[in-house]
């Protein structure tokens, strides 16, 4: 139950997820290959225990 997260709070990680991915592509470094694979790794774990969670 601890691991449920409301659609509101989901939709706010998504949209700041959004936000932080289009300042990374605004800004190319040597760590935006490694933050965009976090970035897919949080997504697909989210969506995951959402799935699971139903």
């Amino acid at each position: 139950i601890e691991h449920m997260v409301p659609r509101s709070e989901l939709e706010l990680e998504k949209r700041r997820v959004a936000k932080w991915k289009r300042r990374a592509d605004e800004q190319p470094s040597v760590l935006t290959a490694t933050t965009r694979m976090s970035v897919h790794w949080k997504i697909n774990w989210s969506q995951a225990t959402a799935a699971s969670g139903t």
